[in-house]
């Protein structure tokens, strides 16, 4: 009995703690986009530190490398791995993995870096598919995908899908099967930092063909609702008509000037200094067209 009450407590620690991460540590592009294209690189461990001690947040790389460094910190068995989150282009994406967090041999995803609200750690000892959560205005599930290795064995790939609403979703998803929206795959092999770095390097903090290099976008969810600056764009949390249970969408509020675009971030994210957000909006602005 003092086991199931540690680990049921370890759980509802864990969830809280996710819910923290969004609430305080918004995934955010400012800070990698007040950099010149050419001289962008991972964050070291020393700057991610600061970035979250602050409150400034980062894209996937920076929070989930915190979380799971402070996951182990506190006695949880973790390690990270990556998937894809462009099934077109190369844009990895990475995870938290947490072994054992209820019993011997269980496995819970953890993701507080994807810019969509994942607000609990996610069991995936399911046989095909996870139960539909619906944290924010995007209801999504984690769906297992079967893929056979050339020795004959069957990899653990999993898949994160979004169900296709009308909710003002700005993101462009390119495969949509059956209403689902193929937004993230991964498998469960443990990713070395060395791994990681050699991708994200190449590919997130410097590849301009992905939206993440070369949009301006914050988001962070209060009491489960999204707020976000995306590009020109203020996009707020509302109930769909018909009140509370009916479903959410985003509403957009147009901001026309670069004046409108800092006061709504700092008016929310106090985090940043006027003139990093300038610079940011200005490297923004003027980035080179990528095919």
């Amino acid at each position: 009995m003092a086991d199931l009450e540690l680990a049921e407590k370890r759980s509802s620690f864990l969830d809280e703690m996710i819910v923290a991460f969004h609430r305080h540590l918004p995934f955010q592009t400012i800070s990698n986009m007040a950099i010149a294209p050419e001289d962008r690189d991972v964050p070291s461990w020393e700057q991610i530190k600061e970035d979250m001690y602050s409150g400034r947040g980062g894209i996937c790389y920076a929070l989930n490398y915190f979380a799971c460094e402070l996951l182990r910190s506190l006695g949880f068995s973790v390690y990270l791995v990556s998937g894809m989150t462009d099934v077109e282009r190369d844009n990895p994406h990475v995870i938290v993995i947490v072994d054992g967090l209820v019993r011997r041999g269980d496995v819970h995803l953890v993701d507080v870096g994807l810019g969509y609200a994942t607000l609990r750690a996610v069991s995936l000892d399911f046989p095909n598919e996870s139960p539909l959560f619906e944290d924010s205005f995007q209801p999504y599930k984690y769906v297992r995908l079967k893929e056979e290795d050339p020795a004959g064995g069957i990899y653990r790939k999993y898949a994160r899908l979004h169900k296709r609403i009308k909710n003002n979703d700005p993101r462009h998803f390119p495969v949509v099967v059956d209403g689902w929206a193929h937004v993230y795959h991964f498998d469960m092999e443990p990713k070395s930092l060395d791994e990681l770095n050699e991708s994200f390097s190449t590919q997130i903090y410097r590849n301009l063909r992905l939206p993440v290099s070369r949009t301006l976008r914050i988001v962070h969810w209060v009491n489960g609702r999204a707020t976000a600056v995306r590009n020109n764009s203020l996009l707020r949390e509302e109930d769909d008509t018909g009140g509370e249970g009916k479903g959410r969408h985003l509403r957009d509020t147009p901001l026309r000037t670069d004046d409108e675009i800092v006061a709504a971030i700092l008016d929310r994210f106090s985090c940043f200094s006027e003139e990093l957000l300038r610079q940011a909006i200005n490297v923004w602005r003027n980035l080179p067209d990528v095919k």
